[in-house]
């Protein structure tokens, strides 16, 4: 199933939910493609998303750049694992990320980290949880 399809199947409910609070707005695209909404987010959620991209580092990266000043960018991801066959049967790029290396990559897109929570799985994955705010 394409992505834009999965948006379209997913987007109808979580729409007509936001509309009733009046202050939630969607907006669909690739971080880099939405250059004129730069500074203009208060928050961002990349769920499940790092470890399946080539460049994770430049996505939060251009993530950050979306955020106005204390924005919050919410991250969850698998921590580093050694289940190779999610490469080839889930598209995984990497095997997990480490959550150090978010702290470093948060960092240095101006972003401080608030919290964090890790917690397992019981098909062995382990999930992170990384609260950011924007300086």
């Amino acid at each position: 199933m394409s992505r834009s399809i999965m948006l379209k199947k997913c987007s109808a409910p979580q729409k007509k939910h936001a509309s009733a609070l009046g202050n939630v707005q969607f907006c669909f695209g690739e971080p880099a493609s939405l250059t004129d909404h730069a500074g203009a987010f208060s928050a961002a959620v990349v769920n499940m998303v790092l470890h399946h991209v080539p460049d994770p580092e430049r996505l939060i990266l251009e993530v950050a750049r979306l955020l106005a000043p204390s924005g919050h960018l919410v991250v969850s991801e698998l921590c580093p694992h050694d289940q190779a066959w999610a490469r080839e049967h889930c598209g995984d790029l990497w095997l997990g990320l480490d959550p150090n290396a978010l702290h470093i990559w948060a960092a240095a897109a101006g972003l401080e980290r608030n919290a964090e929570l890790f917690f397992g799985q019981r098909n062995g994955f382990q999930i992170q949880i990384q609260h950011f705010i924007r300086h």
